[in-house]
């Protein structure tokens, strides 16, 4: 499954539905199940100033998990997304707050079951969600979006990237807007699956809120009650 690999982790490749790769780190030592089922942990790069999140993966591995990555010229592997070194770093670090949060909350959050909402309902209301969410962000409305992190999972930092996600956009295409036009639910997991940019939205913006869908897990948002919240960057533990 992986091309390379050290006696602290490994390089996991994973293709994207738009056919490009993406290169997830996998300490060797891991944290603990948030669960108690099997699965890793990885550190999903980020698109924004390198920024990475960890997501917690079941057995067997996610669909996308590919053993063999495009070469790149010369045959070398195509470069990651973030250096070795850095991810690492930042790996460690980002463990042992994973640890301190789980002893925290005593490791898990109080299971949530299934809303009692019919299909439709629930899809209605992602949509509501998940467009007021996006455009806050290229609103730059930060805290704004923010209210849309699932509180039982995500933190103070969590937010703070969103609002730095937030100024990025006002920045690079003031006055766009977007629509989420279809999502797909599953339970109470849904993900968006099309939205719709106003006209001139900038090709390089578009691609970082593409990969802010997709980088999180297939079903980003998550609904508690009768409301949505979106968490694809903030931890999962508890889930």
């Amino acid at each position: 499954m992986t091309q390379s690999g050290t006696a602290t982790g490994e390089w996991v490749p994973v293709r994207l539905a738009d056919g490009s790769w993406r290169y997830d780190w996998q300490p060797a030592e891991q944290p603990p199940s948030p669960d108690g089922t099997s699965g890793v942990w990885r550190l999903v790069p980020g698109a924004v100033d390198g920024y990475g999140s960890w997501v917690w993966f079941p057995a067997p591995p996610p669909p996308g998990a590919h053993p063999a990555p495009p070469m790149a010229p010369g045959g070398d592997l195509g470069a990651p997304l973030r250096s070795r070194r850095t991810a690492v770093a930042v790996g460690l670090s980002v463990v042992l707050a994973l640890v301190f949060f789980l002893m925290r909350d005593g490791g898990s959050d109080e299971p949530t079951g299934t809303s009692a909402l019919p299909g439709g309902q629930k899809q209605s209301l992602l949509l509501t969600a998940a467009t007021n969410y996006t455009s806050a962000l290229v609103a730059g409305k930060g805290a704004e979006a923010a209210a849309f992190l699932d509180p039982q999972v995500c933190r103070a930092n969590d937010r703070e990237e969103v609002a730095e996600l937030a100024a990025f956009f006002a920045k690079s295409a003031p006055g766009a807007t977007v629509k989420v036009t279809s999502v797909d639910v599953n339970g109470d997991d849904g993900n968006v699956t099309g939205y719709e940019f106003s006209a001139g939205f900038p090709a390089e913006v578009r691609a970082v809120m593409d990969q802010g869908y997709t980088s999180g897990g297939e079903f980003a948002w998550h609904l508690r009650g009768e409301k949505w919240y979106f968490d694809a960057e903030c931890w999962r533990a508890g889930r």
